[in-house]
């Protein structure tokens, strides 16, 4: 790991996610406006750096759209990179694998080799009988904060401990490092479950009216990461969609990094 202080965009402008994977702390959440290389920058690095992951949605739904290729999170990446074909299958029920693909003798993409990572979702994981993430390096738990319109889950930060203490087990008490997680999200909800489980609600305003894009808690490993500044975003703005909903509540969620629903309290 890295033992400098993590840079937060790329000279391209994007987030800089390989910088935040190999930064000291276990737990680094990153939300941020809309297309700024988060989970595209994420999973680019598990795949160059060969890091065993674990792509997680909230709901089993979610996770099970991610095996059709017109909804896997590679999508962009893929069409970026000719050379590059994850291709998707189920290994067991609520755990689907990602692979690198073969074209077979009538042209279609299949599965070559052992899965270079997995999808969960965090609503069953608890469900899952006999599985042992050991191998599992990098755990990225996409869209961690609900849209308005999508249904709370029940104990959903407790859900969440419960999945990384599957995943991780005792790994570390045997003298290997932890499980990297990194959170991903969309500026949706400031009061969602995992800024309420873990008490940062009050040092996320605190971050934004002090205009601070990062701060570290070495006590906790906990990496706080506010893509603010984002010149993604700032690009984004000039576009059509963007200065059609200029002052709007989506433009001010997506591009500005304001949490779309703030009680202020």
């Amino acid at each position: 790991m890295s033992k400098n202080k993590p840079r937060l965009y790329l000279d391209s402008g994007y987030v800089d996610m390989p910088s935040i994977i190999h930064s000291k702390m276990p737990w680094c959440i990153v939300w941020g406006g809309r297309g700024t290389g988060k989970t595209y920058g994420a999973l680019q690095c598990a795949y160059d750096e060969q890091i065993p992951f674990a792509y997680i949605r909230r709901t089993q739904t979610q996770a099970d759209l991610t095996a059709r290729p017109e909804f896997s999170p590679f999508r962009d990446l893929m069409q970026d990179r000719e050379e590059l074909h994850i291709v998707s299958k189920p290994i067991a029920k609520g755990i689907g694998g990602f692979y690198n693909g073969v074209q077979d003798d009538k042209g279609n993409w299949i599965p070559d080799g052992d899965p270079i990572g997995v999808s969960l979702a965090l609503s069953t994981i608890a469900n899952i009988r006999g599985f042992s993430g050991r191998w599992l390096k990098l755990l990225i738990y996409d869209e961690f904060i609900p849209e308005p319109h999508e249904r709370p889950l029940k104990h959903e930060f407790e859900a969440l401990l419960n999945a990384y203490e599957t995943i991780n087990r005792n790994r570390e008490l045997q003298g290997e490092p932890p499980c990297k997680m990194v959170m991903l999200s969309n500026s949706n909800d400031i009061n969602n479950p995992v800024f309420e489980g873990l008490d940062i609600v009050k040092r996320v305003r605190l971050m934004r009216r002090r205009e601070q894009e990062m701060v570290v808690l070495p006590e906790r490993g906990l990496a706080l990461y506010g893509l603010d500044q984002s010149p993604i975003s700032a690009r984004k703005a000039q576009t059509t969609l963007y200065r059609l909903q200029r002052g709007g509540h989506y433009a001010e969620m997506a591009l500005a990094n304001t949490f779309a629903a703030d009680s202020g309290n």
